[in-house]
């Protein structure tokens, strides 16, 4: 579905893109981290190459996927796109694509397990913050940190095992799109291809 709220005075498109996951847990907690390094993780990921750099369809652009506090809850995927109107249908287009037909480069596994791994070392936590973080991963079920299986874990991971997560977990799943922009700027017979349009008013979403 495409829920669209039409804002007259909008010069760019505020898109947004929700597909709903599967359970994340102990065991694929650690490869949505690496998913989400190798999409959507800086200037050389997926999503900054494909929509900023090779096409410049938008002023920005962001993805990652939204892990569940607790294990054994489901999790879902959000993308951004903000671009000029002109170019929603074009930057839907291409992001739902390669949202759901993930372009893959397996060389850049080095890359995205030494981003992960150098992101962890390098995030020391105040020792003033100890105290809460122990208790929360306490409340999240673990006895130590958890830090520690993460690292093993890209120390030893496969190209495959992101490729594994974004088919379960992504691929082939609805995609709800939002949009905030002038509906004058949009062919909306186009913006028909991406599912049943929903008009709404900022009354309708806002107090």
């Amino acid at each position: 579905m495409v829920f669209v709220v039409n804002d007259k005075g909008a010069v760019q498109s505020q898109i947004y893109f929700t597909v709903s996951g599967e359970v994340i847990n102990d065991n694929n907690r650690a490869v949505s981290l690496a998913y989400d390094k190798y999409f959507s993780g800086g200037m050389s990921s997926i999503v900054f190459q494909e929509i900023r750099e090779f096409r410049s369809l938008a002023y920005s652009s962001w993805a990652y996927y939204n892990r569940p506090w607790y294990n054994n809850n489901n999790g879902y995927f959000i993308g951004y796109v903000g671009c000029q109107a002109d170019k929603t249908i074009e930057a839907i287009s291409v992001f739902k694509d390669i949202t759901l037909n993930m372009p893959l480069k397996p060389n850049r596994i080095e890359q995205t397990r030494s981003g992960l791994i150098n992101s962890i070392n390098s995030k020391r936590l105040h020792f003033r913050k100890f105290p809460k973080k122990v208790s929360d991963w306490i409340k999240m079920g673990y006895l130590e940190d958890p830090r520690k299986n993460q690292v093993n874990f890209f120390n030893q991971m496969s190209f495959n095992d992101i490729i594994d997560f974004q088919k379960l977990h992504i691929a082939n799943k609805p995609t709800i799109i939002t949009i905030v922009t002038d509906l004058k700027r949009i062919d909306m017979e186009e913006l028909r291809k991406y599912g049943e349009i929903v008009l709404l008013k900022k009354k309708d979403i806002l107090n």
